[in-house]
């Protein structure tokens, strides 16, 4: 995939547009984001190539939305 594509897609998912990445254990490294508090990590031993897919499934901003709710906070 050419650089500015990948390029596209991670903008998209730092803007939030999309909430989940994945990507190859190569492609993951120097990723940079704050934004997102989970990750999931799994191994497809069935594979040549070794996988490492990487799911940043929830904002921090939306964590911090549900504490915040949580204590009744505006």
């Amino acid at each position: 995939m050419p650089a500015v594509v990948r390029e596209g897609r991670f903008n998209t998912f730092q803007s939030g547009e999309v909430l989940a990445l994945s990507c190859t254990d190569l492609t993951s490294r120097g990723l940079d984001t704050v934004k997102y508090a989970a990750r999931k990590v799994e191994e497809f031993p069935n594979v040549n190539a070794n996988i490492t897919r990487i799911i940043a499934a929830h904002a921090l901003k939306e964590n911090e939305r549900l504490i915040n709710k949580a204590n009744n906070v505006d």
